[in-house]
């Protein structure tokens, strides 16, 4: 079960969702628009641009020591080993950060509060009947059983209990059951990096906590519903969008993944209803937390050398990472080894 925690973390889009209250003249409006241009402006212009599209980046900052970022995917195919680039940025790094700590199997096991307080989010004081259905749960149950996270099949709980898997829980999970079936979590290049940092005894750290289950939890039970049912008319579909990515992020296709992780895309699989509060949704999990993590990420960077591992998407656009730390004066360039 441990394993496929680290799949929560897996994001789209990039956004960050802000709020501004015009209450004076025309002219305080009409300059505060313009100042929000400018920075939206200036905000773009430090996104990465076409020619330097990189999932491995090079981090500076005056009187700082040289650290890493890197774009990962969760899973990878069986029997993959770490690159030799990706071997090389965290042997030069004393500290590995991750987008959670609970994404490490030590860590959770040493900490199993935290992992129960993770499941406690996604338990419903509702029972499946009530929420999914009978013939719904069955189908779902299948679906789980036959895939990489055959667990889930049980976790949903009794169809007739009073306590079970919040629908939104269902849901999100749901989205990982088109993983092919050569494919594993244990072999990402995620738990690659983990298992490489154990055995170097670096410390591993997180950026966030549960905060990403906190938005997750915002989706109404019908929206969560609507799109279960959604989901197991399209299987194939799912699947292949799935295995889409994962070629992607094999031949270190930076376009096409910034393609995949856009608001568009993120709603390929989503009711038409429900695409504009999924692309809400999408827009906060990654624009959102990516500004979340720069206060913790500035001072893990100012420590030591330093490997940042999060989801590929987290990195592009104008609130992904490489802009949000450019912004910040650091220099971040895309890592090249040899050069």
């Amino acid at each position: 079960m441990l394993n496929y925690l680290k799949t929560w973390l897996f994001a789209a889009a990039a956004f960050c969702l802000t709020g501004y209250s015009v209450a004076e003249t025309h002219g305080a409006a009409h300059q505060a628009a313009s100042a929000q241009q400018a920075s939206a402006s200036q905000a773009a212009s430090k996104a990465p641009s076409r020619e330097e599209k990189s999932i491995i980046w090079r981090i500076r900052k005056d009187n700082q020591p040289t650290s890493y970022l890197v774009g990962t995917v969760h899973i990878g195919k069986q029997g993959s080993t770490l690159p030799p680039d990706f071997q090389y940025v965290l042997k030069q790094s004393r500290q590995l950060v991750l987008e959670t700590q609970i994404a490490d199997e030590e860590y959770a096991k040493a900490h199993p509060e935290e992992v129960v307080k993770m499941l406690q989010m996604m338990v419903h004081n509702k029972s499946l009947n009530e929420t999914l259905g009978g013939k719904t749960t069955m189908i779902v149950r299948r679906i789980f059983r036959e895939s990489a996270i055959p667990e889930f099949a049980d976790l949903m709980g009794n169809p007739s209990s009073q306590y079970s898997l919040a629908p939104w829980a269902i849901w999100f999970h749901l989205g990982y059951t088109g993983t092919p079936p050569d494919y594993s979590t244990d072999y990402g290049v995620e738990s690659l990096l983990l298992k490489q940092a154990r055995t170097r005894k670096l410390p591993v750290l997180g950026l966030e906590d549960i905060e990403p289950l906190e938005m997750m939890r915002t989706i109404p039970d019908d929206v969560a519903v609507r799109n279960i049912e959604y989901l197991i008319l399209r299987q194939d579909q799912m699947k292949q969008e799935q295995l889409e990515l994962f070629q992607a992020y094999e031949r270190r296709d930076a376009d096409k993944l910034e393609e995949l992780a856009s608001d568009e895309e993120s709603v390929s699989l989503v009711d038409p209803r429900d695409h504009e509060f999924m692309k809400r949704l999408n827009q906060q999990i990654l624009g959102q937390r990516n500004r979340n993590w720069m206060p913790k990420l500035q001072q893990y960077l100012a420590q030591k050398p330093t490997l940042v591992a999060v989801g590929a998407a987290h990195l592009f656009g104008k609130d992904g990472l490489v802009a949000l730390l450019r912004e910040r004066g650091y220099t971040v360039e895309p890592f090249v080894m040899g050069k």
